[in-house]
């Protein structure tokens, strides 16, 4: 998957996490560079050699995702993968909105570290994340936006002679859909995807159970 010589960056504040973070970089073969700071982390990034970079929440301060869009808008390439305790989800969302390319909440178990750092440089590898990153920043479109875009083309060709309870079905589905993309984005993990959604674990168990996801 890496050419020889690939670099990888990682940069924390803590050293304990900086280190346990450069060590499961290295099981990718990636040669690891290390950032204690914002400043010192922003003027690596700037050179674009780095395949990868994991950069700890805390280390961008106040603003996170203005540091992310600045690096976006300067066309640094490098695929971003953001380290966050669980109680900064909805920042670490802004942060990917912003540019980063996902995100890695803590405590997390080095088997699912590896799963998404390998699935970054995947995308890197194909060229995706820089096709993702090089397109002019839009006004993302709201979530009203996006729904009836989609549903408008569904009435449009629905049979309209027969009856039928259509409400139910679109908001049993649409749940259907919500539940398991959280799950998908945890890679199973209940409790993790019902703190996205604002539920709690006994609750999203019983939704799946409801709606038949496995």
């Amino acid at each position: 998957m890496l050419e020889a010589g690939e670099l990888g960056l990682v940069a924390a504040k803590s050293r304990r996490q900086g280190l346990k973070l450069k060590r499961i970089l290295g099981r990718t073969r990636l040669e690891v560079e290390f950032a204690t700071d914002k400043k010192q982390a922003l003027a690596m990034l700037r050179k674009n050699i780095f395949a990868l970079a994991v950069i700890e929440l805390e280390l961008l301060g106040s603003r996170p995702e203005s540091f992310m869009a600045k690096i976006r808008a300067e066309g640094i390439q490098t695929a971003i993968l953001i380290q966050a305790p669980e109680s900064q989800v909805k920042k670490s969302l802004a942060v990917v909105a912003a540019g980063a390319d996902d995100y890695l909440l803590s405590p997390f178990t080095v088997s699912a570290a590896e799963f998404i750092i390998q699935r970054l440089l995947l995308l890197r590898k194909h060229g995706l994340s820089a096709v993702r990153h090089a397109s002019p920043a839009r006004e993302p479109a709201s979530l009203a936006q996006m729904i009836r875009k989609r549903l408008k083309p569904f009435f449009e060709q629905i049979d309209t002679s027969t009856p039928a309870d259509w409400h139910e079905k679109l908001m049993a589905e649409f749940e259907r859909q919500v539940i398991g993309l959280a799950l998908e984005k945890y890679h199973g993990n209940r409790t993790q995807a019902a703190k996205l959604l604002g539920i709690n674990r006994n609750t999203i168990t019983k939704h799946m159970h409801r709606l038949g996801i496995k």
